[in-house]
């Protein structure tokens, strides 16, 4: 059944807002302790038109696996369905050589990081006015990579008498900091001596502001808490490398020249309005983050970052005209496609201009990569995912998307291992599991694709998480 005329999903009411799909006709299940709420709104397109979107789909009481009337929320298609709509709005702003952080890069300055210790006792890396480098080191006692390089630090910081490094453990154990993660986090102090301060990020808010991709990730500090060097997992090519700067900076000395990918430092003001846009994409209002990204480009056209989250936020833009529903119907019609179409040519246009900036950004590639498959260029995409995985063989994602199409041409077992791969580098990224739910449940596979967007859930679904996970500059 199609919309009433004038009341369908994309007519507007007042100033720029949607009806609520509970005003037109489409019942919502009651809402308990936990709601899920995708807030929209109608977005100009670059040409100008209006695009229709939502508020309130996809509300649902959940006790365990049912809701409040006994049926399994899992077990119909609408649900997941209307799921995946919901996590993809989550990932829209999704994330130096090799690129470990999503959104900051060398010469930026770094957030605050307060957090509580293994003892409960509160620490900031603001605490430190004698320090002249600051090692912040993200970790799990599940990486095969943490322990070696802990050990490494630790060594690091018995040999400094004088303050001048502080190096800094954030544990990243899981989403939900339980008793048995803290646990595990304090065997690992214990077992590898190590006697710097370990915090506890529950929620994974900073591990999200940093825009950590891979797990260990290292980055150096100068005394302004500019980035002055980044470090993925604890590789033979670069580690010294990164060591010694680490040195060189806490001594006060020049740090020996080595290739820098990330261009210059941007201008401030262009910093100022694209921590901004990242804030409000945090905070579900897109429309005054899209301004905001287009003042940052204007303020610095050389900083590559707030053209790459442009891109990435018309395409996921353009992902939700797939799915707009209206009483258990979906509708695309000829100005939705329209709409659709102009999103993906301003994000290739706006991925082009980064390319100007370092054709060999793995960020700028996988997000190509990903407008490619949007399109229906299955073999463009897998071209950009080889040159962005070559850049940087740690981009979980990228190995996500190559799973995605591993399992659209029919290969199951190769799919699985780049997922397994994606997993092994960041479990705690929800939208690995996100991407192979879709990709389950484009061939038909509705088992595995309820599995897979559980998992995506369950993530989020922890009490300190948000569902817009970017956010930046609170």
């Amino acid at each position: 059944m199609p919309p009433p005329a004038g009341r369908g999903p994309g007519t507007t009411t007042g100033q720029n807002r949607v009806e609520s799909p509970a005003r037109i006709g489409m019942k919502p299940v009651p809402t308990s302790e936990l709601a899920l709420r995708c807030r929209a709104r109608v977005h100009p397109g670059p040409s100008g038109s209006p695009r229709a979107s939502w508020q309130g789909l996809g509300r649902m009481r959940v006790e365990g696996d049912r809701n409040e009337r006994g049926r399994n929320v899992w077990g119909t298609r609408r649900t997941w369905r209307r799921l995946g709509v919901l996590l993809a709005l989550g990932a829209a702003l999704g994330g130096t050589p090799a690129q470990a952080l999503d959104g900051l890069q060398v010469g930026m300055r770094a957030p605050a990081v307060t957090l509580p210790d293994l003892s409960g006792r509160t620490l900031s890396t603001s605490q430190f006015p004698d320090a002249k480098a600051i090692v912040v080191v993200f970790w799990a006692a599940w990486s095969e990579y943490a322990p070696e390089l802990l050990e490494r630090l630790e060594r690091m910081h018995r040999a400094t008498k004088d303050g001048s490094l502080v190096v800094v453990g954030v544990n990243v154990e899981n989403q939900r900091l339980g008793p048995e993660e803290i646990v595990a986090a304090q065997q690992v102090v214990r077992q590898h001596g190590i006697t710097f301060p370990t915090l506890l990020d529950r929620g994974l808010k900073t591990f999200r502001e940093f825009g950590v991709m891979a797990v260990p990730s290292t980055v150096l500090l100068d005394a302004t808490h500019t980035i002055r060097a980044v470090l993925v997992a604890y590789p033979l090519a670069g580690r010294e490398e990164f060591l010694e700067e680490v040195e060189a900076l806490a001594k006060g000395q020049a740090p020996k020249a080595r290739p820098k990918r990330g261009g210059p430092a941007p201008a401030p003001r262009a910093v100022r309005y694209y921590n901004l846009g990242r804030a409000l994409i945090g905070r579900g209002m897109t429309d005054e983050a899209e301004a905001n990204l287009k003042k940052a480009t204007e303020a610095d056209p050389a900083f590559l970052f707030p053209p790459l989250a442009l891109a990435r936020l018309y395409r996921e833009r353009a992902a939700t005209e797939e799915a707009i529903e209206f009483r258990g119907e979906r509708h695309v019609t000829a100005s939705f496609q329209a709409g659709r179409a102009a999103l993906l040519a301003e994000a290739e246009r706006l991925l082009g201009t980064c390319l100007t900036l370092d054709p060999k950004q793995p960020l700028v590639l996988l997000e190509l990569a990903q407008t490619r498959l949007a399109l229906g260029d299955e073999a463009g995409a897998r071209r950009h995912l080889a040159a962005a995985l070559q850049a940087d063989p740690t981009l979980p994602m990228a190995r996500a998307v190559v799973g995605t199409l591993d399992l659209r041409a029919g290969n199951t077992a190769a799919a699985e291992a780049a997922f397994a791969e994606a997993r092994r580098l960041n479990p705690l990224d929800f939208r690995i599991d996100l991407s192979l739910a879709e990709a389950y449940a484009g061939k038909g596979m509705l088992p595995q694709a309820i599995a897979s967007y559980k998992r995506a859930y369950q993530q989020l679904r922890a009490p300190d998480a948000e569902l817009f996970q970017h956010s930046f500059g609170r």
